[in-house]
């Protein structure tokens, strides 16, 4: 941002020079970059201003800063109407069908203007600011665009179609002309400013060729209005222009300001072009909902000298932020402040300390040479986290971290964790890549990919991210994810998750048996993972129809996909002792015959449930699949270890015989096992 340094002094009375004036600035965080003499005793100074101060963004907010820094006053012009008796209605109309992109347009007209050359304090004043003087009407609004912030567009209205605005989206296919002579084809999205016929303007970034003010101009009509800037900065992006205009637009300009722009502009014009101005302002409002209020924030003084680690005084913090253009009402303990839309970045009660303690002086804080430190509880979800890492690392899984964005299909995102179609954004980085994703599935299945393409073909790798499950309202609910990948057996995979239950103490983490379609999963070997009996993701080999949308070649990767938030809220992370056991285990193994259909896992938990006296552990052996000798075909033979144990007393071989004759029965009961001998 350029700032004429005698500019500047038409609104704060200030004695500093060029080089002063850069070093207050700097000191209140708007770093001055450079300073550019001029050959009429004028100098140039460039702002680095950030995103969020686009008060900064003109000469009245500036003089805010001097005014505050310099304990001085800022004088704001009061523009004064000369109306004609004709009302702004008798001449043109606004019709706004865009109200969410256009939340306020306002419109006045100047008739029987003279068209030429500015007055050279104008033409100083602008080329004071980088700026090439085009003609008295153009300037006058250039001008006040750099003095309030608020920009400005004048039509010939005379080349108007039915000499009315229409405020709208342009439809398919539609093309304008624009004032630096380039054609530009518009989408559906674009907002544009048109007349009856056609768009006459890129709304917020440019005017177009059809209705600029030319030497012959006699009636103008003068367009002040607040722009959504997501939709300016869309435009920006879409057809690659820039203007000082959209620069504002895009960063939010002040909506109270643009009336008074206006009222500014206008007089201006019937000042240095003549004309008459008619009586009234037109003015159109669309969605409030789009445009930025004044909002009231308490500042509390004991939380100030909290922050600042330093006493400011209540009637210096008033006077501070009363210079920056903001409202406060003195309390004995507290400042009430009114925050005017021109600073709509001020949300909290610490961006008005923060506000206090820029002008006061950063500098002005005494060092300490000790720091105090207070300790606080640790975080048991991040302790939880990084202990979870730790066993991943251990486990020699690499992790890796992929991009939100996926293609809208369900096959590189299949519908794991909802049933409801992934939610698409509006602007998409990538066209091909438009969906937010609700698992790591994708994201895992390409990395994979692209380690095969670079000649790595063995990975176990984990990921922890954020994926989005659409709701009702088509809003996304943010969960927290665990996703791993591994080159091999389905039993290791299932290992790494028992490590992990081991390590955050979750014995009841478990994978059990799933019954009908789960997509992305080969449905011979696939399972649930649950926690205290309820589903928290999925565990199995990549599906065929998955591997042939990845182009991955067999052998294809076992994933696991788990609701991390779900994990570390059931972590327990409490630290526990117990003795080793003073007395012996004595075990004994059984080999049950059952249906080829039963699950391992459904023997296991019945042999614990089976009530045997004693029993510590049940230990899978091996299984043997029936080859029609030593076990009929449709059967199979699971050997399992149990673990007997007292911690009274060593036990006797006729108490452990007893214990296994009560798993046996428990197993013939629920199962029809027979068992080998």
């Amino acid at each position: 941002m350029r700032i004429s340094h005698q500019w500047l002094r038409d609104y704060v009375e200030h004695t500093l020079s060029p080089e002063q004036l850069a070093e207050l600035l700097t000191r209140q965080a708007v770093p001055v970059e450079a300073i550019e003499p001029r050959e009429d005793g004028d100098a140039c100074l460039e702002l680095e201003v950030t995103f969020n101060r686009h008060d900064l963004l003109c000469h009245i907010g500036v003089a805010h800063e001097v005014a505050a820094g310099e304990r001085l006053r800022v004088r704001v012009p009061e523009p004064s109407l000369p109306e004609g008796r004709e009302p702004v209605t008798a001449y043109t109309d606004v019709q706004l069908e865009a109200p969410r992109h256009c939340p306020l347009y306002t419109a006045r007209v100047i008739r029987g203007v003279r068209v030429g050359p500015s007055p050279d304090w104008l033409v100083r004043r602008l080329e004071a600011v980088g700026l090439r003087p085009i003609n008295n009407v153009v300037d006058v609004t250039n001008f006040v665009m750099f003095e309030c912030g608020q920009p400005l567009h004048a039509f010939d209205l005379q080349r108007l179609a039915e000499g009315r605005i229409v405020v709208r989206t342009a439809r398919e296919g539609e093309s304008i002309e624009l004032l630096d002579g380039s054609a530009r084809t518009l989408d559906s999205d674009t907002l544009v400013i048109a007349d009856a016929a056609r768009p006459v303007a890129l709304a917020g970034v440019m005017g177009g060729a059809n209705s600029e003010i030319v030497d012959t101009t006699r009636d103008v009509l003068l367009e002040s209005a607040y722009f959504d800037p997501v939709a300016i900065r869309r435009a920006v992006r879409r057809y690659r222009i820039s203007t000082d205009s959209s620069y504002r637009f895009e960063r939010g300009v002040d909506p109270a300001r643009v009336a008074w722009a206006s009222a500014r502009a206008a007089a201006l014009i019937a000042e240095i072009a003549g004309g008459t101005i008619a009586a009234g302002l037109l003015r159109r409002e669309g969605d409030p909902a789009h445009m930025p209020a004044p909002r009231e924030i308490r500042l509390r003084l004991a939380r100030l000298r909290l922050l600042a680690g330093v006493e400011i005084s209540r009637k210096e913090a008033a006077r501070i932020l009363h210079a920056l253009g903001l409202e406060v009402i003195e309390q004995p303990e507290a400042l009430t402040v009114r925050v005017p839309t021109a600073r709509h970045e001020l949300t909290r009660e610490v961006d008005l300390i923060e506000e206090v303690l820029r002008v006061w002086g950063y500098d002005r804080v005494p060092v300490r040479e000790t720091v105090a430190v207070r300790a606080v509880r640790p975080d048991p979800r991040r302790e939880a986290l990084a202990r979870l890492r730790m066993v991943l690392v251990g486990a020699g899984l690499r992790e890796v971290q992929t991009l939100s964005f996926v293609p809208a299909d369900d096959v590189h995102d299949p519908p794991l964790f909802t049933k409801a179609p992934a939610l698409r954004v509006r602007n998409p980085v990538r066209a091909d890549t438009p969906a937010l994703r609700r698992s790591l599935f994708g994201g895992l299945c390409e990395v994979k990919r692209g380690n095969l393409d670079r000649g790595n073909r063995t990975l176990r790798l984990f990921e922890t991210g954020t994926v989005y499950l659409p709701q009702d309202d088509g809003r996304p609910e943010e969960r927290e994810q665990l996703g791993l990948l591994l080159d091999g057996d389905f039993y290791e995979l299932k290992g790494v998750l028992e490590a992990v239950g081991r390590a955050l103490r979750l014995p009841s983490l478990a994978c059990v048996p799933v019954r009908g379609e789960l997509p992305g999963f080969d449905p011979l070997e696939r399972a649930a993972v649950q926690l205290d009996g309820a589903p928290i993701g999925w565990i199995g080999r990549l599906g065929r129809a998955a591997a042939e949308r990845f182009d991955l070649p067999e052998p294809l990767p076992v994933l696991a996909l788990l609701d991390l938030e779900t994990l570390l809220e059931a972590a327990d992370l409490r630290r526990s002792y117990s003795p080793p056991p003073p007395y012996p285990a004595v075990t004994r193994d059984v080999a049950a015959v059952v249906d080829e259909r039963v699950y391992v896992g459904e023997l296991i938990e019945a042999a614990r449930r089976s009530g045997a006296d004693a029993l510590e552990a049940v230990e899978l052996l091996s299984v043997f699949e029936g080859d029609g000798k030593a076990v009929e075909r449709g059967r199979k033979s699971v050997a399992l270890r149990l673990v007997f144990r007292s911690p009274e007393r060593t036990l006797r071989g006729e108490e452990a015989d007893a214990g296994r004759e009560a798993v046996k029965a428990a197993l013939r009961e629920r199962f029809g096992a027979t068992f080998r001998e």
